[in-house]
């Protein structure tokens, strides 16, 4: 109760300030209106509104939490908190009143997020730039803990739940890569959420993140390759092909590049993802060789895969592809390349 006491001493606080800086502003809105300065008069209204709605809306929500914390303190505890896919997680709550009170409905739910931002040009700034950012959440699973409870100062209330991640779900994944404009970053999040309602009170709400990693808890069944994997039939003299239809995390990917062509020719082999969205792509690398190649010679190429992926996936925002890639150098005629898609799956403990 005294830290819910604090935090609406400070909300209030903020509050309190917030409608000081509201008045400041209009005085030097005013102040400068009259002086004839109409474009320091209008940045300094705007700017002053901005940060006055940030400081009530930030003053509201510590009151809001402080009240919360005064009517009751709730505690999750999941395990494990770095989870595979296909695993099952094992949750414990607590709900312990300060005061009677009646809660409920009591809902666990396990969430994920799939998030982009990335930057692009807009000439209509002083900056040139723009930030744009996407984000798409999901309630994967959803538990009715409880409905109507009636809740005593003293006698905590305790449930036990279980979530399961799907075993095909994507895993915890997070890359920043920074442009010319600035960084973008793509993310995939989990986390499992208490909502604890809270009657005359404010709802109470508890959040605990997960890591999930690409691996399954079982292997899942892949079909096996009858033959290698090569890239569409052509008449070009360099072939790539890899070594099987799908690589587990922290794997090698292995595969061979030949060279058919009349004379000796160096050739530069390259592994790694593009991460496609809105028309655009990110690539990462993950390894590149070098060959010098004779005609008809075929040599083997293996490149490792970071334990933490990513894994090949399809996502509302985005999609990540794993591919392969030779380049021949040739410098009287334009570049020779050949590329061959590679699936990345989570690996199995």
């Amino acid at each position: 109760m005294r830290r819910g006491a604090l935090w609406i001493a400070i909300g209030s606080m903020l509050i309190l300030l917030a409608l000081g800086g509201l008045g400041l502003g209009g005085w030097f809105a005013v102040r400068a209106g009259r002086a004839g300065d109409l474009e320091t008069a209008l940045i300094g209204g705007c700017g002053g509104g901005l940060a006055v709605l940030f400081l009530l809306f930030l003053g509201v929500g510590f009151v809001s939490e402080g009240l919360t914390r005064m009517a009751a303190t709730v505690h999750v505890d999941v395990e494990p908190r770095a989870a595979r896919l296909g695993e099952t997680l094992a949750v414990q709550i607590a709900v312990e009143a300060h005061r009677p009170l009646v809660a409920g409905p009591i809902r666990l739910r396990l969430m994920t997020k799939e998030f982009m931002a990335f930057w692009v040009w807009d000439w209509f700034r002083k900056t040139r730039r723009r930030k744009e950012e996407r984000e798409q959440t999901r309630v994967v699973q959803e538990i009715r803990i409880a409905g109507r409870v009636e809740l005593l100062p003293g006698l905590p209330q305790r449930y036990m739940a279980a979530l399961t991640i799907p075993i095909d779900g994507m895993a915890s994944f997070r890359r920043e890569e920074r442009g010319r404009l600035g960084t973008d970053v793509h993310a995939f999040e989990w986390w499992v959420e208490l909502e604890v309602g809270l009657q005359g009170w404010p709802d109470a709400y508890e959040k605990i993140p997960l890591s999930v990693r690409p691996v399954r808890v079982s292997p899942a069944p892949e079909a096996p390759a009858a033959e290698p994997v090569s890239d569409l039939p052509s008449s070009d003299p360099l072939r790539i092909t890899l070594a099987a239809w799908s690589f587990p995390v922290g794997s090698a990917l292995r595969g061979w590049v030949r060279w058919e062509g009349e004379a000796r020719q160096r050739v530069h082999v390259e592994a790694g993802y593009r991460i496609l969205a809105e028309g655009r792509n990110w690539t990462t690398l993950i390894g590149r060789a070098v060959y010098e190649l004779e005609p008809g010679q075929e040599e083997a190429f293996a490149f490792e895969i970071p334990s933490d992926g990513p894994i090949t996936c399809s996502g509302d925002l985005y999609d990540i592809r794993w591919f392969v890639r030779g380049i021949a150098d040739r410098p009287l005629a334009p570049d020779l390349s050949a590329e061959v898609a590679a699936r990345v799956v989570p690996g199995s403990m």
